[in-house]
């Protein structure tokens, strides 16, 4: 296979990756919110558009900046950012690997 080839592969197959990772991502944020947070659990949202991928928390109304809502979404991303790294590397290394 040629190198042009395995790239188009790739980039064709990435938005799905990013899918996957990202609904997988805000499913362990739902699992990880105390059962009284009733509102952060429905919240958490997925966008995915081409190469990129938001998970968040949306409100309906605007909160001030430092929240314990903010400061624990913090604190899931520091725990949950290197799985997900390594998730979606051995996902691409898996289909660079044919």
């Amino acid at each position: 296979m040629r190198i042009e080839d395995l790239v188009i592969e790739v980039e064709a197959q990435l938005p799905s990756v990013l899918a996957a990772e990202a609904q997988w991502f805000a499913d362990q944020l739902k699992s990880r919110v105390p059962s009284n947070r009733v509102q952060t659990r429905n919240g958490i949202f997925v966008r995915v558009s081409g190469n990129s991928a938001t998970v968040g928390i949306r409100f309906a109304k605007q909160y001030p900046g430092n929240t314990p809502t903010r400061q624990w979404l913090r604190e899931q991303w520091r725990q949950l950012r290197p799985i997900v790294r390594e998730r979606i590397l051995s996902k691409l290394n898996d289909l660079l690997k044919g």
